[in-house]
Order: C-alpha cells, then sequence, then structure tokens
C-alpha cells in the first residue's frame, strides 16, 4: 500500500506544526524577556 506516503506527508505536518510551535513559544519569550521587570 502508500503507507509510507501517508507517514511521509503526516510527519512533513508535524514538522511546520512544532516548526511553527516552537518559534511561536521563542518570540513570546524574547519578547517577556526583553521587558524589564521591575
Amino acid at each position: 500500500m502508500s503507507d509510507h506516503i501517508g507517514f511521509l506527508q503526516n510527519w512533513q505536518d508535524a514538522v511546520v506544526f512544532w516548526s511553527f510551535v516552537a518559534i511561536t513559544v521563542f518570540v513570546t519569550w524574547r519578547i517577556l524577556a526583553s521587558k524589564p521587570r521591575e
């Protein structure tokens, strides 16, 4: 069958999803870290 093709598509979707999550968390952390905590 074409199981490995579906797996490859799911893998690419997972990479894009987790990359987006990682970038969002990183940007949010940078914004919070750049703010001076008084």
